[in-house]
């Protein structure tokens, strides 16, 4: 049996973070995004994981940052999605996963794995299966064509070459109601 998970908009994060100048790390998030998995058998490793991610959603602590990051970096006036589907999920241990998928940014597609690490699933209060995940990974910027930088003294560039990405939320399914025999609908 096929279940369906949607990602929890109200406990979930989509988060990356750069260097800066080669000095300091700047976080930053995406505000608008959907995922979901659909899993076969309760089998994590049928899982397929797919998500948008709406580029011009993208915002760190200061605007001027962000502005750069949607229309330079981005393009999200031409390119105004990132998206994901994975290809391949491996056992990596007890509740961990390696998640190989197409990761679509600026027109281009390549390959990014996640490291992936679940919670036990669990039925909550409003009638919902529950499952915690965070997942990390990372990408260099130039294998996208995401190439605009600033260079400054002594051969430093203000944005960095590799991107982490940090996931972290969770999975929910509506339970399925099942009407019993004798019972009416």
């Amino acid at each position: 049996m096929k279940h369906v998970y949607q990602v929890d908009p109200n406990h979930t994060t989509v988060a990356f973070k750069a260097k800066h100048m080669m000095v300091t790390t700047v976080h930053g998030k995406f505000k608008e995004w959907a995922g979901q998995v659909e899993v076969e058998d309760a089998n994590p490793l049928s899982a397929v994981v797919t998500g948008t991610i709406k580029a011009a959603s993208a915002e760190s602590v200061l605007e001027m940052r962000d502005k750069d990051v949607r229309e330079k970096i981005l393009d999200a006036e031409h390119y105004p999605e990132i998206t994901y589907r994975s290809t391949k999920v491996e056992s990596a241990g007890d509740h961990k996963y390696r998640v190989t998928g197409d990761l679509t940014i600026a027109g281009k597609t390549r390959p990014v794995t996640l490291d992936v690490e679940t919670e036990d699933e669990f039925g909550d209060v409003m009638g919902y299966q529950r499952v915690g995940f965070s997942a990390q990974g990372k990408l260099r910027r130039s294998d996208w064509g995401i190439t605009w930088n600033y260079p400054l003294d002594g051969g430093r560039l203000l944005v960095s070459e590799e991107v982490r990405i940090e996931i972290d939320g969770a999975f929910v399914r509506k339970v399925e109601q099942t009407v019993g025999a004798g019972a009416t609908a």
